[in-house]
């Protein structure tokens, strides 16, 4: 049970840091991508020691493409009356592409907006032994290659596919998982609008707003920290943005004592405070008992946890 709930983290990992509401198709990779390719052009610095921020509602029309991955790597172990019953790898990716194109704004939030996922896929490799050599396992999610309708209903969101009926629970779930918070307001976009930040400065940003933006969910983790330093300012396809340093630590409540620590840059456009690239990664453990008809288990698990998202925003043509 408590492998599950660790598990559960490549569905409900940090998708809040995800942009909210794109034309040009994002890039195709999985986080763990080791394929050798040429050498980018690194983006231009801009000169500039303080940066101010401005927001962008949303507008009808406004599109963007997200590429989304996420790995897990685990080693678990489960003691018995002191005795090692059983140890175990386990490797987990998740990857999705998204474009989502809005179709409604109710007071420069999204209302309703029309999604598809060309992408969604995870693969998962379990060695019950180092001489196991258990073969990946991929799973095609439900929703590759389909499209829905999403509107915002207060704290609901309501899905239908592409023929105006309700989808599968399979595809339901994932759609909302993947967009629960379409139509919010974006804590970040709030934190950040008119606020000027100097070269080098460090904010802490308020535990509410972390736990929003992260979007770990209740049941796993509780924000302990989230910092983000300004490092630089950069031209990334065509637009001035903030290039932060990141820093996060999470907790989880006693019945699920998870710890994750990640580092990484987050990418943000200064003139609309959209986010464009998030990448992050560090160690995750958990120490924790469970009782069962058949005695009293100890459960420790350790491992990596990688995640990072790009974004490329739009606007339809009129």
């Amino acid at each position: 049970m408590a492998r599950k709930r660790i598990l559960a983290l490549l569905v409900t990992v940090p998708l809040g840091l995800t942009p909210r509401v794109v034309a040009a198709e994002a890039e195709n990779q999985s986080v763990a991508n080791t394929r050798q390719t040429a050498p980018t052009k690194l983006p231009p610095v801009v000169e500039a020691e303080q940066v101010t921020f401005a927001q962008q509602p949303s507008r009808v029309g406004d599109r963007v493409a997200q590429s989304v991955g996420v790995e897990l790597q685990l080693q678990t172990t489960i003691t018995q009356a002191g005795q090692q019953a059983h140890e175990g790898q386990t490797s987990l990716k998740r990857r999705q592409q998204r474009f989502i194109e809005v179709l409604e704004v109710t007071e420069g939030n999204v209302r309703r907006a029309h999604v598809t996922f060309p992408f969604s896929r995870v693969i998962s490799t379990e060695l019950t032994s180092p001489e196991s050599g258990d073969p990946a396992q991929e799973k095609v999610q439900a929703v590759e290659k389909m499209s829905y309708f999403v509107t915002r209903e207060g704290e609901r969101l309501f899905v239908t596919d592409a023929e105006g009926a309700i989808p599968s629970q399979a595809e339901y779930e994932i759609v909302v998982t993947s967009l629960q918070e379409l139509g919010r307001p974006n804590p970040l976009i709030e934190f950040l609008s008119g606020r000027t930040i100097r070269v080098g400065e460090r904010l802490q940003l308020p535990q509410e707003i972390a736990e929003q933006m992260i979007g770990f969910g209740d049941q796993l983790s509780k924000v302990k920290q989230f910092e983000l330093e300004l490092k630089s300012v950069e031209e990334i396809d065509g637009e001035r943005c903030a290039v932060f340093r990141s820093t996060i630590e999470a907790i989880g409540a006693a019945s699920n004592p998870v710890r994750i620590r990640a580092f990484g840059r987050v990418v943000i456009q200064t003139e609309t405070c959209r986010t464009v690239r998030a990448e992050l990664s560090g160690p995750l453990t958990l120490s924790t008992a469970e009782h069962t008809p058949a005695g009293g288990f100890q459960y420790r698990a350790q491992g990596n946890m990688r995640f990072a998202v790009r974004a490329q925003y739009g606007h339809a043509r009129q």
